[in-house]
């Protein structure tokens, strides 16, 4: 809904349509991710391993996977597989990157922080723990973004979520990820 016609005219042109059996794999965990997902029927169930622990989520016609490796360029951290008969649309990494994410995914700038923080806004580190502990903007929250799609019940829609990291380039899958559960989120620059 937020992009451009002439954005979507050159997604729309790029587009591809599969279709996968019950229980067949649509990503491997450990594997490299080449495509953004879009569910047009069926389901699918995403498993994620974190802290020896097995998380899974329902994905549903209308929901859509695969975002946060062709941000971040690395491999799944997940398995998601067909639970029925599932067709998708499938777009690749690089008209992903130019015409959906680069202008969805906002920023704001460190000197704005302050009055963006008083009138509301929170401050979401998806770093791991580890390195969270070690050093972190005080008084902000700590969501992994490897967990942070199962855990998106817990951020506030109400209020801006300003997503930090060590690069920024997770802070701009986690963006991604708010923005299309329409959050108001925007990544720190720097």
């Amino acid at each position: 809904q937020n992009l451009s016609p002439i954005n979507l005219q050159k997604i729309l042109i790029s587009l591809k349509t599969a279709h996968y059996s019950e229980n067949e794999v649509l990503i491997r965990e450990e594997s490299p991710v080449d495509s953004f997902f879009l569910i047009i029927k069926g389901q699918c169930l995403l498993a994620r391993t974190f802290d020896d622990e097995v998380h899974q989520v329902k994905l549903s016609t209308g929901d859509s996977f695969g975002d946060e490796y062709l941000i971040t360029d690395a491999v799944s951290h997940e398995t998601v597989t067909a639970l029925n008969d599932v067709s998708v649309i499938q777009l690749d990494k690089k008209h992903f990157l130019d015409h959906i994410k680069t202008p969805l995914v906002d920023f704001i700038a460190p000197e704005d922080l302050p009055v963006a923080l008083q009138t509301g806004a929170i401050v979401l580190d998806v770093r791991l723990p580890v390195s969270f502990v070690k050093q972190n903007l005080i008084g902000s929250a700590n969501i992994p973004l490897m967990t942070l799609r199962m855990r998106l019940g817990e951020i506030p829609k109400d209020k801006q979520v300003i997503v930090v990291c060590a690069k920024g380039i997770e802070s701009e899958a986690g963006v991604f990820l708010l923005t299309k559960n329409n959050i108001n989120a925007r990544v720190l620059k720097g």
